[in-house]
């Protein structure tokens, strides 16, 4: 529904709200997937996870509401499976098997990723500070 190839940034010409409750649905749904989907999802579905990760960067590089640009964040760490309630508390993924598949994954988008989050950080456009502190928190 945000997600338009033939637009530049690929991001769809809709409402942010509408945005917003679709990255909101997104990491609702990324973040109650049992274990098992997930392993698999994150197995065979790599360029569509990346898709998702794409638009939750750019989303929260470009948009000027706040409230997408934190959703988006959110989640971009859940697709990454790097939100607190996927992680224990410091971060680290517990089970080895889902660890391997998710660094797999993120060794061929971490560049762009960091990039994306290191521009939102250091954006003169000022997002305001909880996108900034948000932006410097999602491990890596």
């Amino acid at each position: 529904m945000i997600f338009d190839k033939n637009r530049p940034g690929m991001i769809a010409d809709v409402p942010e709200e509408l945005k917003l409750c679709v990255v909101q649905c997104l990491s609702t749904l990324m973040l109650n997937v049992d274990h098992e989907t997930r392993l698999k999802m994150l197995q065979a579905n790599v360029p569509l996870l990346a898709q998702a990760i794409f638009v939750s960067v750019h989303l929260a590089k470009l948009e000027k509401l706040r409230a997408l640009r934190l959703a988006a964040l959110n989640c971009l760490a859940v697709l990454t499976v790097t939100h607190p309630e996927l992680t224990d508390g410091v971060g680290h993924i517990t089970d080895p098997a889902l660890e391997e598949v998710v660094v797999s994954m993120m060794a061929c988008i971490l560049p762009g990723v960091l990039a994306a989050l290191q521009d939102v950080a250091m954006c003169t456009d000022n997002p305001g500070h909880a996108v900034v502190a948000v932006s410097h928190c999602i491990p890596s």
